[in-house]
C-alpha cells in the first residue's frame, strides 16, 4: 500500500501494520477518513495505540475496527489517558480541582482524602 502522503501513511499504519489486513475494501474513503485525523493532528504513533486500545474492546473488534471507529473513538481515548486532576479542599470544606489560592488551601494526599472519606481527621 502506498505511503505518499501522511493520510496514506495512517491508512497503511492501520491496516497493514497494527490490524494486519492489507488494503481496505474502499480504500478512497479510508484515506479520506484519514485526512481527518490528519487536520486533527493524529500522529501513526497516536493512531496505533488508539487502535491497541480499541482491541481491548470486543465489541469494536466484533464489529470490525476502521478508520471511521479510530475518528469516533479518538476523543473518549484521549479521555482515558488523562490524569485526574488531585482535589483541594478549601477553608469552609469544599473542594475543587488542582488549584492553588492565597487562602491557604493545599492539595491534599491520596491518604489525607481516604481518611477523609473514613471520617477521620486529616
Amino acid at each position: 500500500m502506498p505511503r505518499n502522503g501522511e493520510a496514506q501513511i495512517l491508512v497503511a499504519v492501520l491496516y497493514e501494520d497494527v490490524l494486519g489486513i492489507g488494503k481496505p475494501t474502499n480504500y478512497g474513503r479510508t484515506v479520506g477518513d484519514a485526512q481527518k485525523l490528519v487536520a486533527a493532528g493524529c500522529t501513526p504513533e497516536e493512531l496505533t495505540r488508539i487502535a491497541h486500545w480499541l482491541m481491548g474492546d470486543p465489541w469494536i473488534v466484533d464489529k470490525g475496527i476502521t478508520m471511521g471507529t479510530v475518528i469516533q473513538q479518538r476523543d473518549k481515548w484521549r479521555a482515558s489517558q488523562s490524569k485526574p486532576a488531585s482535589l483541594t479542599v478549601h477553608q469552609g470544606g469544599r473542594t475543587s480541582g488542582n488549584r492553588t489560592n492565597a487562602t491557604g488551601s493545599r492539595n491534599l494526599t491520596n491518604e489525607e482524602l481516604l481518611a477523609i472519606a473514613r471520617g477521620e481527621s486529616a
